[in-house]
């Protein structure tokens, strides 16, 4: 089982001074939270896709550990779209993998314990093409894709969203209800982070 985390982008919808993936939240940047639940993880390897600003990005990780878990791979399309961030970390796997997990830099309160959740999963729907939680009845992060599932999110380009594929697999998606949405905090906007840091900076 092998996650790769997307931490490519541009931010385009924040205005600021600093990308948006080195904003500082608890004394660390946002990604290195989002990092660090996928190295706490179950998962076997952890991929991270960086592209814009990726100096900044990579200095705004340095101590999350990792080691031989974690494999740092440098996408220079990244302005094409999300699909080549999903492309390079495909091709970095070499097609040794069953299962790949989708991971989002910019969800800094994403845990271990949910990732490890929709591993668990795929020993209950070992037919699964695709696997991710719901909220509601509303997709959330991460997805898990097996090679069935990874060979037709190949085919999406640009930034078209892999749960497109949910209607082509339909009856045969497994989904793990959450009740807490807390996991699923996107910083998209500098109202989001505003929000974050009022209502998430403190611990406890």
């Amino acid at each position: 089982m092998h996650g790769i985390l997307l931490a490519a982008g541009g931010s385009n919808r924040m205005n600021g001074k600093f990308p948006k993936l080195t904003l500082p939240f608890r004394q660390k940047s946002l990604l290195w939270w989002s990092l660090k639940a996928a190295l706490e993880s179950k998962l076997k390897s952890v991929i991270l896709i960086v592209g814009a600003n990726r100096n900044k990005v990579l200095y705004g990780i340095k101590n999350s550990g990792g080691g031989k878990k974690l494999d740092i791979v440098v996408n220079k399309e990244w302005e094409k779209g999300r699909s080549t961030s999903v492309s390079k970390g495909i091709e970095a796997l070499h097609d040794n993998y069953e299962y790949v997990m989708f991971l989002q830099g910019d969800q800094p309160l994403m845990t271990a314990k949910l990732i490890n959740s929709l591993i668990e999963l795929t020993e209950k729907n070992p037919n699964s093409p695709m696997l991710f939680p719901v909220i509601n009845g509303e997709k959330a992060n991460p997805v898990l894709y097996s090679k069935e599932g990874i060979k037709e999110l190949l085919k999406i380009g640009r930034d078209v969203s892999g749960y497109g594929l949910t209607e082509k697999f339909e009856g045969r998606t497994a989904t793990l209800e959450l009740k807490d949405i807390v996991t699923q905090f996107n910083v998209n906007t500098n109202s989001d982070y505003r929000r974050l840091i009022e209502e998430h900076e403190k611990v406890g």
